[in-house]
């Protein structure tokens, strides 16, 4: 084998073996300087790689070490939707609550549980540290104390029950349908009425407008979820409108026959009621009045569904069928001049022609005619009468034609023709 060499003053010895080289001192001077820079490179790097593996250590160390804050906080967390919930077999286990990443079931009353116990002195920080109010875990359990004994009382909180009924399912509009809620477990309501109106109150009041088949829903909302319950058979049906055509005035006759037209839409059946102790069955209405009165007429009917309406006329006037009109046969006009033909109720002069009645008139009007078939006077007003002057002249004495028409309130027509006869008397 090959002698090995310890340096390059050896091997350039060896190399030279037999040979003698006197280099100068500049020469290896300059030598010995390169000899030393390239030990003193190789002595740093070697010290700085020693270094770094040193500070890379230390950090590693040191990020692997949680602080005191931190290992705190993993003992005190809170008990959330993500973390696992144990349940013991008995009171008087303990429940452990880790701090892991295992997720909840979807389904919120499916938990899973494990037999585990939790260090008092644990619980005692998370006392301290921790309000022990009420929390909800997940929607169906809730944290209601953490007792003496260091453990943790869980209890699961109850679904809403929606329970409702009405009074009735089957009516007539206006329909009101009224609630008797019943509903356990539940904070808050949602009333759903089939006709696009809702409500939030509890027990709400509601009336139908429109006939129809509706639903009515309630939904219920708790701690521990949502629960809804419904009715979907309210039955609502259309009902009469009763109407009355009346043709009469407001003052009819005694012994007068009324026939009354019943203008009703959607009607099975009716009743007429003529306040004077007569009731009639027939769609339209007939009735004889046979005293003086002041009467109320109503009408009520009914649909096939049962479904009723009203309508009445009050104060109907009845008067004696008897309501009279006559006239004088002669009288005596004012020789000093025109008298302004009007006359008083209890006027018992003689110097105007005027007709007395025993019922108030309605319609009147009068026509005088000379017995040339001149028309001398007219009128249209019952308290104005002919004064016996045509055109500011008095008339001659004689025998003139009167015709007069009208009609009582009540509806009694009149028709009278006769003669009076002017006289001139001083």
């Amino acid at each position: 084998m090959g002698k090995e060499f310890n340096n390059i003053e050896d091997l350039f010895k060896a190399s030279f073996d037999g040979y003698k080289v006197n280099p100068s001192g500049k020469v290896w001077s300059n030598i010995s300087f390169r000899l030393k820079f390239n030990k003193f490179i190789t002595s740093k790097i070697f010290v700085g790689s020693l270094l770094m593996s040193a500070i890379a250590l230390i950090l590693v160390f040191s990020y692997s070490q949680p602080d005191e804050k931190v290992k705190d906080q993993i003992k005190n967390v809170s008990i959330s939707e993500s973390s696992v919930i144990n349940k013991p077999d008995s009171k008087s286990q303990l429940i452990d609550v880790e701090v892991q990443r295992n997720v909840i079931s979807e389904n919120p009353k499916s938990i899973r549980l494990a037999e585990k116990t939790i260090d008092a002195n644990e619980v005692s920080n998370y006392r301290e540290k921790e309000d022990l109010a009420p929390a909800i875990v997940s929607k169906s359990i809730k944290i209601l104390s953490v007792n003496t004994t260091d453990s943790i009382d869980l209890e699961l909180t109850p679904a809403p029950t929606p329970i409702f009924s009405v009074e009735s399912t089957d009516g007539c509009v206006p329909f009101e349908l009224k609630i008797n809620n019943m509903s356990k477990s539940s904070l808050t309501f949602e009333w759903d009425f089939g006709d696009g109106h809702k409500s939030k109150e509890a027990v709400p009041k509601y009336t139908y407008r429109y006939p129809g088949v509706y639903k009515v829903e309630l939904k219920a909302i708790g701690l521990g979820g949502i629960a809804v319950s419904f009715i979907d058979s309210i039955v609502v049906h259309e009902g009469p409108v009763a109407r009355i055509d009346w043709p009469y005035e407001s003052e009819i006759q005694t012994g007068q026959k009324l026939i009354i037209p019943n203008e009703s839409s959607n009607v099975s059946c009716a009743e007429w009621t003529y306040g004077d102790k007569c009731v009639s069955n027939s769609i339209t209405g007939h009735h004889v009045f046979e005293k003086e009165g002041e009467y109320s007429i109503m009408l009520k009917v009914w649909s096939a569904n049962n479904c009723s309406d009203s309508t009445v006329i009050n104060k109907v006037k009845v008067v004696n069928s008897d309501s009279k009109i006559v006239f004088p046969n002669a009288f005596t006009p004012n020789l000093d001049g025109p008298s302004s033909g009007y006359y008083g109720k209890d006027d018992y002069h003689n110097d105007v022609f005027h007709p007395k009645t025993n019922a108030k008139i309605e319609d009147y009007e009068i026509r005088i005619y000379s017995k040339a078939g001149v028309e001398v006077f007219k009128s249209t007003e019952f308290r104005y009468g002919w004064n016996g002057y045509y055109q500011n002249r008095l008339l001659p004495e004689g025998v003139y034609l009167y015709i007069v028409y009208g009609k009582f309130e009540g509806g009694k027509k009149f028709y009278e023709k006769g003669n009076v006869t002017v006289l001139h008397k001083r």
